[in-house]
């Protein structure tokens, strides 16, 4: 009898690691509810490696000399992205300083809030 090929290993092992790929991809996405948190930033890893980040003082002073209109809102995550001539920001904001939202009341910055569970 003989044994199999070479070919023939290579591609069992082969089918061997897709289907634990999928089943490795399935079982973390089964999960996604129940650690949120990981998910989320396992999700999202890739947007926040090419969103470069504006510092969030940085950020106030754009509110208040008008350079910014309007800003994403992830209320999740505790970010805002802003969007200027130069690219997309990330703008970490802080829990308990209530001070951003005050100026984008004051000067009418359009909020866009990010749909629950998006990056």
């Amino acid at each position: 009898m003989r044994s199999p090929g070479i070919r023939v290993l290579v591609e069992r092992l082969l089918t061997g690691a897709i289907l634990l790929g999928l089943a490795v991809t399935g079982t973390l996405y089964s999960f996604r509810d129940s650690a949120p948190g990981i998910w989320r930033d396992f999700r999202c890893l890739p947007s926040y490696a090419r969103e470069s980040t504006l510092p969030y003082t940085t950020f106030l002073s754009q509110i208040e000399t008008g350079q910014i209109r309007s800003i994403l809102l992830s209320t999740e995550q505790a970010n805002a992205y802003v969007t200027d001539a130069t690219g997309t920001y990330r703008v970490k904001l802080p829990e308990f300083d209530p001070t951003w939202l005050e100026l984008l009341d004051r000067y009418n910055v359009k909020i866009i809030e990010l749909v629950p569970g998006s990056c």
